[in-house]
């Protein structure tokens, strides 16, 4: 009777606490979802390559790279291109800088290239694991099958020293008979004439 009433106790206790995690579980999830819906949208394009620059350009580095970059893309200054592809050019250069100008919006656009880096990191990092193991086990295989074969090898030099050649019956029986008349052996005989087998 103490025993089952322990057990229940233990069992509400265990209840509520899967309780409880489920509990955090989707308020974190929500949290999150919340969180996530209230980021900046990200560009289409990396702005730092549409500007030319790295990601650890200032203010004053992205402004002077615009204004190069929009001074030679302009579609007044490209008469020789088609006006709707200038003018695309254009407009990319600009949104690009506006991105940027942005102190919020380059913050999360350069903490999202940071996570980026970090998963492809880890990513090649998983694939090098994976061409290691594979790598090892391809070793161990083939570590293996040379044992094998040394095994078998080794088998075949070993019954290769047990037959013996004789030329008479008499050497014959002196070494597989013994005093008795009693066979010591087992023996396989094959008698060759003229190099064919009998």
């Amino acid at each position: 009777m103490r025993i089952s009433r322990r057990r229940n106790t233990a069992f509400r206790w265990l209840f509520l606490f899967a309780l409880l995690c489920s509990t955090q579980t989707a308020l974190a999830r929500s949290y999150y979802s919340n969180f996530a819906s209230s980021r900046p949208d990200m560009p289409k394009e990396n702005p730092y390559k549409v500007l030319g620059i790295n990601q650890h350009a200032n203010d004053e580095m992205i402004k002077k790279a615009y204004r190069n970059m929009a001074r030679e893309a302009h579609p007044d200054k490209n008469p020789h291109l088609d006006p709707s592809d200038a003018a695309e050019k254009f407009r990319r250069i600009a949104e690009a800088f506006e991105y940027l100008s942005n102190a919020n919006q380059k913050r999360h656009y350069d903490s999202h290239l940071h996570k980026e880096r970090q998963r492809e990191r880890k990513r090649q990092q998983r694939e090098e694991e994976i061409r290691r193991n594979q790598e090892q086990a391809r070793r161990q295989k083939e570590r293996k099958e040379r044992k094998q074969r040394e095994l078998r090898l080794a088998k075949a030099r070993l019954a290769q020293k047990h037959i013996v050649q004789y030329k008479t019956l008499e050497e014959v029986k002196g070494d597989v008979v013994d005093q008795n008349g009693l066979y010591k052996h087992h023996f396989l005989c094959l008698f060759v004439s003229n190099k064919k087998a009998e």
